[in-house]
């Protein structure tokens, strides 16, 4: 809250709270607070939009924005796909704006597109263990189980202490009955 007091006219500042806010948002919805998560979602929208207002090219803001306006639900995708959109058209070469549209395409079932999206995301951010496990997940949720499996033992490679990728491959190797294994990645 400083930060927009200190820097109201610094678009950067506005779009790093919308950030905040779509992390804010994702960690009450994952707690059971939609109506929270939602609140939270909308603030980003806001803080997106005046980003944008200051700097109509701020590609990160428009990312945050697809991002927020997608976790609305379907009735928002279509604004949603617009704003991705714009953020990739803007910033070709941003893991941030591309992230926004694989989640964006992702909603709208369109899987391909979005493993396609996290793949160039992750060529312009290769050490990025958060794009590997939301590409990990999708990759699972589309039956495409090794290659999930494969992408969550990268992260582990790149960080040995990862709970999430462990978590992850935990529940992979649960769904496919493979117990034992699902064992050893919950207690690691």
């Amino acid at each position: 809250q400083k930060a927009k007091v200190l820097a109201a006219d610094n678009d950067g500042v506005w779009a790093s709270v919308s950030s905040a806010h779509i992390a804010n948002a994702d960690r009450l919805a994952e707690t059971g607070d939609p109506a929270s998560a939602d609140l939270q979602y909308t603030e980003a929208i806001i803080a997106a939009d005046k980003a944008i207002e200051i700097n109509p090219e701020n590609a990160d803001a428009y990312a945050h924005m697809a991002t927020a306006l997608s976790r609305l639900g379907l009735e928002r995708i279509a604004e949603a796909q617009e704003r991705a959109a714009w953020a990739v058209e803007l910033a070709p070469d941003s893991p941030t704006a591309r992230r926004a549209m694989a989640n964006v395409f992702e909603q709208l079932g369109q899987y391909d597109n979005a493993v396609n999206e996290y793949l160039v995301a992750l060529d312009f951010n290769p050490n990025s263990v958060d794009l590997r496990i939301e590409l990990a997940y999708l990759y699972f949720f589309t039956e495409r189980r090794q290659e999930a499996i494969l992408t969550l033992q990268e992260v582990i490679d790149m960080d040995t202490d990862n709970a999430y990728a462990f978590d992850g491959l935990g529940y992979f190797y649960f769904v496919l009955g493979q117990y034992p294994q699902a064992e050893e990645a919950a207690y690691q």
